[in-house]
């Protein structure tokens, strides 16, 4: 029996302002209407000072996601009698969503009404987390934490002494939670509101020589006075404001996807001894539902005889110099095209003894 703990951070952005960008085009120096197309060059504009686009960026937070596993797991093997072995194990685990350590976030709500400089009043918003004004009282960990994560694993071996235990009958059946991930899609960045964008576009012309020369101009800024347009003004607080992503991409998290994955995974396997080095071996592995597809070995023998988590069972040999460890020196195997809930097998192969080595094999108690 054991146990795990997890905790995790994940820091996708730091607090910053950016030095500013500036962009210098042809625009600003082109020609006349006419002109305008093959004249002007965007070096000129830079030698004059007069600046096409300035863009600053800026993050009013550092993003800490914390996210929390917790798993608990007893496992044992019992020789029932000489010919019956089983291997029972369960595991307890609670998988906590990714959370900002702060509750700094925002995400999409499909009932918050939509208000705000671009608002529509009408239902589908964001929502801010954390408490505040203008935030709406929740935690960042959008979805509820799930607490019914048990994950049974049985495994049973029967070699009948009555076949002179040429024969091994195995069977297994194992549960196995997925991990969450979807905090990668709620914070792959600064959630919204958290960071600003400020640009000014100055692209206005073509201007004639007496609007290049004047510094009243409204068209571009002139020679005598570069610049006068100015710098774009830098938000010094975060935005709360709702409508703020109309019409784009935004993120959004259900309460219940707090709720992991879940495998099963059902196993049988029939083993007949020829000779002391041939070996045929029928097996299949059943799983559904799942969350992706389970990986599974059917052509490994020789494992532990009781561990329900190998798909073949050792079958004993009566030389003593095999009874624990068999090295495989050809295999010949035929297996039908992959169906999504089956995987059957069938498994020919041929061994030699190896030196005497004690070799154990049970449930992974990790994830």
């Amino acid at each position: 029996m054991g146990g795990e703990y997890r905790y995790a951070v994940s820091i996708s952005s730091f607090t910053n302002v950016d030095s500013g960008s500036f962009v210098f085009s042809r625009a600003q120096t082109a020609g006349t209407a006419t002109t305008t197309a093959n004249s002007g060059d965007g070096f000129a504009s830079f030698l004059l000072g007069q600046v096409a686009q300035a863009t600053v960026k800026q993050n009013f937070v550092t993003i800490r996601n914390v996210g929390q596993y917790s798993a608990l797991y007893v496992q044992d093997e019992f020789k029932a009698n000489k010919d019956l072995n089983l291997s029972l194990g369960l595991r307890y685990d609670v998988d906590l969503p990714f959370k900002e350590l702060h509750n700094f976030g925002s995400q999409f709500n499909p009932t918050t009404i939509n208000t705000g400089a671009q608002g529509t009043n009408t239902p589908g918003a964001l929502e801010f987390a954390g408490n505040g004004a203008g935030k709406d009282g929740i935690s960042s960990r959008y979805s509820n934490v799930y607490y019914k994560n048990v994950e049974p694993r049985v495994g049973i071996t029967w070699s009948p002494s009555s076949l002179g235990h040429k024969s091994v009958f195995s069977a297994a059946y194992s549960g196995l939670n997925a991990p969450i991930l979807q905090w990668q899609q709620i914070y792959g960045g600064v959630p919204a509101g958290y960071s600003s964008i400020s640009q000014i576009n100055n692209n206005a012309n073509p201007f004639t020589t007496g609007e290049l020369l004047d510094p009243a101009s409204l068209k571009s800024p002139g020679i005598a006075n570069p610049g006068a347009f100015g710098v774009p003004n830098i938000p010094t607080n975060p935005s709360f404001d709702r409508s703020q992503l109309n019409g784009q991409n935004v993120n959004y998290t259900r309460r219940d996807f707090g709720k992991p994955g879940y495998d099963q995974t059902w196993t049988a396997t029939v083993q007949q001894q020829f000779a002391t080095d041939l070996i045929l071996t029928l097996a299949i592995s059943v799983s559904g539902p799942f969350t992706s597809a389970p990986t599974c070995s059917t052509s490994t023998i020789f494992r532990s005889r009781t561990s329900p988590s190998a798909p073949s069972s050792a079958i004993p040999s009566r030389a003593p110099a095999r009874r624990s460890t068999e090295s495989p020196l050809l295999t010949l195997a035929f297996r039908e095209p992959s169906h999504k809930l089956s995987d059957p097998s069938l498994n020919i192969t041929w061994l030699t003894p190896m030196p005497m080595a004690k070799t154990t094999a049970s449930f992974p108690t990790t994830r």
